[in-house]
């Protein structure tokens, strides 16, 4: 047979074969980045998070650093830039000084919300409440040289289309959005906001580079971004004038530059075309075609020992 594309590695491996009940979940499920990501992680994982349906919390998995963890963070960032990026929905976006202002504003209504009047928050919350406001008034000042005038066309959208693999079957993909925007040159943009580790972003690509990437976030991204402005925004985009980035929000500091922040994933807008349908859109449509193949099963493949200590599902036999 064709060996699976996700390499499993030379020590124990602990694996789950493709029942009835497992071909039948695969069967109606749709596909978002943060599963094929998974998948691409360890396929075992895959298994329990979207196959079995078993959360992180109910198999108490999230692991709190400190005081606070990683996606109550990530949700404050997102629901702070949202709230004051949306008066700005289908017009430019003017960094201004009162936006800065306004970032006050919104960052401490977002807190309250989250935990509780602002009287009754701990020094930790005090503290986390600096901390995100500065790094975002440093990325509204970055923002000043890479979108301001940009044309905001939407904010935390979920997009859902479907792909067709190699056999001719559909599968459902799904993502959420966090900004989609048009620059001057009439170029669209798909940012996605990374409050966490930001994956390396290759200055070029080849098939090798492509197949060795654990995320085909942004990619599949820039595929739903493709159909929603087509087919939601009656736009004419072509793979030459869409483009994606990564904000990288955890490495912000005071006084860096645009190109800190701002991870461009295409630097070459004349190889997008080329590397979108001849690598990226291939290699996701193997990955899609490998998790569906009755014949591949679920193993436990961490990228690194690493991944496995910081697994949320390390206490769940497969180790």
């Amino acid at each position: 047979g064709v060996p699976p594309l996700v390499q499993i590695p030379s020590r124990r491996v602990f694996s789950v074969k493709k029942g009835r009940d497992e071909l039948e979940r695969l069967k109606w499920l749709t596909f978002s980045p943060s599963s094929i990501d998974t998948y691409l992680e360890c396929p075992y994982r895959f298994y329990l998070e979207y196959i079995k349906g078993i959360g992180q919390d109910e198999a108490n998995l999230y692991a709190v650093i400190d005081e606070f963890d990683a996606a109550t963070i990530g949700e404050l960032i997102h629901k702070v830039l949202h709230r004051l990026y949306s008066p700005f929905l289908g017009k430019e976006l003017l960094i201004t000084d009162s936006l800065k202002l306004e970032l006050e504003a919104v960052s401490r209504q977002c807190f309250q919300e989250a935990f509780g009047p602002m009287e009754g928050w701990s020094g930790a919350v005090r503290l986390l409440f600096d901390v995100i406001r500065f790094r975002l008034g440093q990325l509204l000042e970055m923002e000043k040289d890479c979108a301001q005038g940009n044309k905001i066309l939407a904010l935390e959208i979920e997009i859902h289309s479907r792909i067709r693999l190699f056999n001719g079957n559909e599968v459902g993909l799904k993502g959420r959005i966090d900004r989609l925007e048009q620059d001057e040159k009439g170029r669209f943009w798909v940012i996605d906001y990374k409050t966490g580790n930001t994956p390396i972003i290759p200055k070029d690509y080849s098939e090798k580079i492509v197949e060795s990437l654990r995320s085909l976030q942004v990619p599949i991204y820039l595929f739903l971004a493709m159909e929603y402005l087509k087919g939601q925004l009656n736009a004419t985009p072509s793979w030459t004038t869409l483009n994606g980035a990564i904000y990288a929000l955890k490495g912000i500091k005071r006084g860096g530059r645009a190109t800190d922040v701002k991870k461009t994933l295409f630097n070459d807008p004349s190889k997008i075309q080329k590397t979108m349908e001849g690598l990226f859109l291939p290699r996701l449509k193997a990955v899609l075609q490998e998790i569906l193949d009755p014949e591949v099963e679920f193993s436990s493949n961490p990228v690194s020992e690493e991944s496995c200590i910081y697994c949320p599902y390390a206490g769940l036999g497969c180790r």
